[in-house]
């Protein structure tokens, strides 16, 4: 089958469960402009639901609620999604917005259950339809919240970048991080890495792993390796010895390319103790350095170059790496 015309987008809702389901939905679609926009606003709450049968039988149904909404957008390659299982309760206002500008979902919500919502932004299809990922952004809840949450191009200046974050009430980390062209010198790569402590306990030690782009080497940092580095390392690693509930850790780091690759990929690996076991979390970013712009160089204090690590909604203290300023380690390793 030959599908002709341009890419356009595309929205899908479902539930299921027993108990009582309310649903109220605005939903404006343009086919000119291949835009979609719902507002919505939803009450469930679940109780087993029994049916009478012929025959003096009856049928019960317990299942908790599931709901989902799914949205892609292939005008600019992005998709951002939310969904509840196992939800004894459900209250959520929110909205979604598609169009050729920007992918855009802000939800308000109050549940019991599993929550999960994310946003992912990808290259274009190359002439066999393969695409590469931009950014990718995720975030997970068990238990009894509320919370606001705004993921998308037009909430983060396409920083993707959750602009609240609540707490889990288990043990739990969650990384942040962003890559920027240097100014100053185009074969560095700037990352600034921020790890929120958002669960119930405090952690320590945390041991963080920074595994460069292929093709580039540890150039400085806010705060110095743990262990010495080797010129050839093709990785980092930092220690922290605690790191308090509802605080972060925020590590600037600076790596310089010896080869030029595109789409280069930032991962990183976090493992933080926590009564006698260990929780870990990663992160991968790949940056696509036709569109981000501004970027830390000198001194990296907030605002110096037009935006800081993301706002966690915690009152936080300053951050555990102490100093952020780049410095140049001596050639000896001193």
């Amino acid at each position: 089958m030959a599908v002709s015309g341009d890419a356009g987008t595309s929205l899908k809702t479902g539930a299921s469960g027993s108990g009582t389901y309310y649903r109220e939905e605005q939903l404006h679609y343009l086919r000119m402009n291949r835009s979609i926009r719902a507002a919505s606003n939803l009450s469930a709450s679940h109780q087993a639901t029994e049916f009478e049968l012929p025959g003096g039988r009856s049928v019960s149904y317990r299942s908790k609620w599931s709901q989902w909404d799914q949205a892609r957008n292939h005008v600019t390659s992005e998709s951002v999604e939310e969904s509840y299982r196992y939800a004894s309760r459900i209250e959520r206002d929110g909205m979604i917005a598609l169009d050729r500008n920007g992918t855009s979902m802000a939800v308000n919500s109050r549940f019991e259950g599993l929550r999960h919502a994310g946003y992912l932004q990808a290259t274009r299809p190359d002439g066999r339809g393969h695409s590469q990922t931009l950014q990718e952004l995720t975030s997970d809840y068990a238990g009894s919240f509320s919370v606001k949450e705004r993921l998308g191009t037009a909430f983060s200046n396409r920083s993707t970048a959750i602009t609240a974050v609540k707490h889990y009430d288990q043990p739990h980390l969650t990384i942040y991080q962003r890559g920027e062209r240097d100014r100053t010198n185009e074969n560095n790569l700037n990352y600034t890495i921020s790890i929120l402590n958002d669960g119930n306990r405090s952690l320590g030690p945390v041991h963080v792993t920074d595994v460069f782009p292929a093709g580039t080497r540890f150039y400085d940092a806010s705060t110095r390796p743990t262990e010495e580095l080797d010129p050839e390392s093709g990785q980092a690693n930092w220690t922290f010895a605690h790191l308090p509930a509802g605080e972060d850790i925020t590590i600037y780091l600076r790596v310089m390319r010896y080869v030029v690759l595109d789409g280069p990929v930032n991962r990183v690996f976090v493992e933080a103790g926590c009564d006698g076991r260990w929780i870990s979390a990663n992160n991968s970013t790949s940056s696509n350095f036709n569109w981000l712009g501004c970027t830390p160089q000198g001194a990296c204090n907030a605002g110096d170059f037009g935006w800081s690590p993301p706002d966690w909604g915690f009152d936080l203290s300053q951050d555990i790496c102490g100093s952020c300023a780049y410095s140049v380690p001596p050639e000896d390793g001193g």
